[in-house]
């Protein structure tokens, strides 16, 4: 064989080793998928609690096998049972934690544990006597309806929670970590809503023992004709497509209600609202005389700027 035929074998045995080139236009492989948020519960030590108790852990799957492994596990929690009567059962809930609030700098989640004294299967607000945060790990919900059956006779909502982990916004169904039923016409925890359909399983709740926010939620109106009471503040911000805020039937908003910077808002209702605290604010389109109208009727600190001073409202 000739020097040249030979060199020109070696080349082509070369290139076969290396593998074909990848081409300059074929895409980048997708990011790997980040790891899941587990929680686990386990039997807490004699020592640590005499009459017995749980000890919950949380962290993220780094092996992606669905079970959280001791080496897996950032925050360790140990809760001991009441010493009268029948321990109640210790219960998880998942819920945001914005960054910048003195305890993550980006945003993360809030992993809260507490005995369920009360007995209605869900994690209420003085039952908390827990929190581990678990940072750069973004929470999001959804909302859905419970449609009347074991879980819930006469129906009710589930709140979904888990982390957006394909980047697309909104929570969807594989994502979904942790859910919470509350049965019946009271929802006993904070509520964002994200989305119309959230709104739209929010309708027939009565009470909301917590607070209500829409921010930045891409949401045409907001309507919910059942609800009475609200135990913590309404805040309804940054909502770029909200046109409507008709709440008939709310009559208390103990923390208080803020309607700021909401693009072409232009229609403000709550006619059976007699007394809150209310700051209307930067709403150019929402008609001041109208504003004006509600704060007449309620007593409260009452605060407005920023909102459509030229519009004319009827008697």
């Amino acid at each position: 064989m000739s020097k040249k035929w030979w060199m020109l074998a070696a080349l082509a045995i070369a290139a076969c080793a290396e593998g074909p080139a990848r081409m300059e236009h074929e895409p980048d492989p997708p990011p790997p998928t980040p790891p899941a948020l587990l929680t686990r519960t386990d039997p807490a030590p004699a020592d640590a609690c005499p009459r017995g108790g749980s000890v919950v852990l949380s962290g993220l799957d780094a092996n992606s096998n669905g079970v959280l492994d001791d080496r897996e596990v950032a925050t360790r929690t140990v809760v001991c049972d009441d010493p009268p009567g029948q321990p109640a059962p210790l219960l998880v809930r998942l819920v945001t934690e914005p960054g910048g609030g003195g305890h993550c700098d980006r945003d993360g989640t809030a992993v809260q544990t507490g005995p369920d004294r009360n007995g209605n299967g869900q994690l209420d607000a003085d039952e908390v006597e827990h929190v581990d945060y678990v940072c750069g790990e973004p929470l999001r919900t959804r909302i859905v309806a419970e449609s009347p059956g074991a879980r819930c006779p006469a129906g009710g909502v589930a709140v979904q929670a888990g982390r957006d982990r394909n980047g697309n916004g909104q929570l969807d169904d594989g994502e979904v970590e942790q859910t919470d039923v509350a049965c019946g016409d009271v929802l006993s925890r904070d509520v964002a809503i994200q989305s119309a359909d959230d709104a739209a399983a929010l309708a027939g709740i009565a009470l909301i023992d917590g607070s209500l926010t829409i921010d930045g939620s891409p949401i045409a109106a907001l309507r919910l004709p059942q609800l009475v009471a609200i135990r913590g503040s309404l805040a309804v911000r940054h909502a770029s497509q909200l046109a409507s805020i008709a709440l008939p039937a709310l009559q208390e908003a103990v923390g208080g209600i803020e309607i700021r910077d909401n693009a072409v808002l232009a229609d403000l209702r709550f006619p059976a609202l007699r007394g809150a605290d209310l700051g209307v604010f930067d709403n150019p389109h929402l008609p001041a005389c109208q504003v004006d109208a509600l704060f007449a009727a309620m007593h409260g600190d009452h605060q407005q700027s920023g909102n459509d001073d030229t519009a004319v409202c009827g008697p």
